[in-house]
């Protein structure tokens, strides 16, 4: 069987024998951007919170 003009047929072919890992891929990368996503948004917290505490600290003083 000729894959070289039915470029789905191969990738079919390969995702069967467990070359490509479409799914566990995918996945993988869904958790690495969450992952990213949540230590900007605690990035971004963390900083409001010491912007937060130094400000207070200053009221006391």
């Amino acid at each position: 069987m000729s894959y070289k003009n039915d470029s789905w047929t191969y990738f079919d072919k390969l995702v069967s024998e467990g070359v490509i890992k479409v799914h566990k891929d995918k996945e993988i990368r869904q958790c690495e951007e969450l992952q990213e996503i949540l230590k900007k948004k605690f990035k971004a917290q963390e900083s409001r919170l010491k912007e937060e505490l130094r400000s207070q600290a200053e009221k006391i003083k």
